[in-house]
């Protein structure tokens, strides 16, 4: 064994993961893959720990993409610490998809109580508002670049599986889940403006688009 893999080997953790944000910092690639494949199985174990299985894929994809901005914006300022910052983003991402399923049930509910017609068919009021939203999700989805759209309408509309989106379109599992995530934070966005110009002071969009309130761009840990 060389010395450099020697010395590699006992490095302190603190300093492998200030080299590791300073390799994400930089834009690699390889660096992005190896803090995935190194906190993945912990983090998702945790999610599921609190949110089951249901959404566990999609809850770990949006904490890394967090994860991931935060770092490239400088928000990562004691590298050292760098799994109380993953623990506390997963934290976030794991109130944020608890508040959304809350949501849901209040809405079901209240669509069961009062918002369909006496022989079970939709109102008019309901069949208006899925019409908006269809409208302001399609717009919205015009607006995102050419690869991200392509990515959100082969995994949710096509029902493509990520092996056959990342065979299709030269991807690496962690460019996917990267995409896949920035692409969704973009649609949030956009349909949040979208609809504030159709309605202005409606903040629908906000549970219907399945965007997170709380914000992730703080220091946390």
């Amino acid at each position: 064994m060389s010395t450099a893999t020697i010395e590699k080997a006992v490095a302190p953790s603190g300093r492998r993961y200030s080299q590791l944000v300073e390799r994400i910092r930089a834009g690699e690639t390889g660096a992005m893959e190896e803090l995935y494949r190194t906190f993945q199985p912990g983090l998702r174990w945790m999610i599921m720990r609190s949110l089951g299985a249901q959404d566990a894929d999609d809850v770990v994809n949006d904490t890394f993409y967090a994860a991931f901005k935060m770092i490239q914006q400088g928000a990562v300022r004691e590298p050292e610490r760098l799994v109380g910052y993953l623990r506390g983003i997963a934290r976030i991402q794991i109130l944020n998809n608890i508040q959304s399923r809350v949501v849901g049930r209040e809405r079901e509910s209240e669509l069961d109580c009062g918002g369909r017609t006496p022989d079970g068919q939709p109102s008019p009021e309901e069949l208006a508002q899925v019409s908006e939203s269809y409208a302001v999700a399609r717009e919205a989805l015009n607006g995102l670049p050419e690869r991200h759209r392509e990515v959100l309408v082969r995994f949710y509309l096509r029902c493509q599986s990520p092996e056959e989106i990342c065979g299709q379109m030269s991807l690496t599992p962690t460019q996917f889940r990267l995409i896949k995530s920035r692409a969704k934070d973009r649609l949030g966005q956009l349909g949040k403006r979208i609809l504030k110009r159709k309605r202005p002071g409606c903040s629908l969009w906000n549970t219907a688009a399945g965007q997170p309130a709380l914000q992730t761009s703080q220091n946390v840990a």
